[in-house]
């Protein structure tokens, strides 16, 4: 926020004397300026906050909930997720679909450039076997946040399954109520490395809109974002009794 400087400024009046008969003289006036003038006060400056640009959840052991986090960076190159640093973007390397890397220390699976203001992915620690799904970006501005219209959004899901840890691949598909401030999708079509549909059920989103975030709580619960200007394209994690998953699409 830009504020304005005040200067307050002391101005000298001088008031002359029309000169007169003779032995007539010209007399000057000088303001009293002994006294302290009152200076304007500048405007509080508000005190800092921190933007939520993304989410993540852990995958849990089986009957236990996830751990969720809120992430305030905004970074589609890197995030730290509690205290593990997940790259969501490498060197050299782009993709319009997902991109999965696997090292000595993690595994890696990101949305790729398809997204312009969201990265979504799972990841996983070989270290501790921890695992998790995570979405950030660029955050739309809640006053860009279109306050009625209908919406589709298309795009991917990457989810775990809680029972066998096994990550798949699958589709999203949203119809965003601006008015309403609802948002209603599907995250289906499962399908592992091979190819191979392993039989884990849809998650049926059916979030509220709050400012530039959404969010659903229940049996399914789920955290998003909208992203880009205008809204442009949306983002988020969820987790059922079954799986954990993230998801980005765009508007149609």
């Amino acid at each position: 926020m830009k504020y304005k400087n005040i200067v307050a400024l002391s101005l000298t009046a001088c008031m002359l004397a029309a000169c007169g008969g003779g032995g007539g003289s010209n007399n000057m006036t000088t303001p009293n300026n002994q006294g302290n003038s009152a200076q304007p006060t500048p405007p509080a400056q508000p005190a800092p906050s921190n933007l939520v640009t993304g989410y993540a959840y852990t995958v849990p052991k089986v009957g236990s909930a996830p751990d969720s986090f809120e992430l305030t960076d905004g970074s589609r190159q890197q995030v730290k997720v509690g205290g593990t640093t997940v790259p969501l973007a490498w060197s050299g390397i782009s993709s319009g679909g997902f991109t999965s890397i696997t090292d000595a220390s993690s595994k890696v699976v990101a949305s790729g450039n398809r997204y312009k203001y969201t990265r979504f992915a799972y990841y996983k620690t070989k270290s501790t076997g921890k695992a998790g799904l995570l979405v950030n970006g660029a955050v739309t501005d809640v006053n860009d946040v279109p306050a009625a219209g209908i919406a589709k959004y298309t795009g991917e899901a990457l989810a775990a399954a809680i029972d066998t840890g096994i990550d798949v691949e699958g589709k999203a598909a949203f119809d965003v109520d601006f008015a309403a401030k609802t948002v209603k999708g599907t995250l289906n079509n499962w399908q592992n490395a091979n190819g191979l549909h392993p039989g884990i059920a849809a998650v049926n989103i059916d979030a509220k809109i709050n400012g530039n975030t959404f969010s659903q709580n229940g049996a399914t619960k789920a955290n998003g974002a909208f992203y880009g200007p205008s809204a442009v394209e949306l983002g988020g994690v969820a987790s059922t009794s079954e799986v954990v998953a993230s998801f980005g699409a765009k508007k149609q």
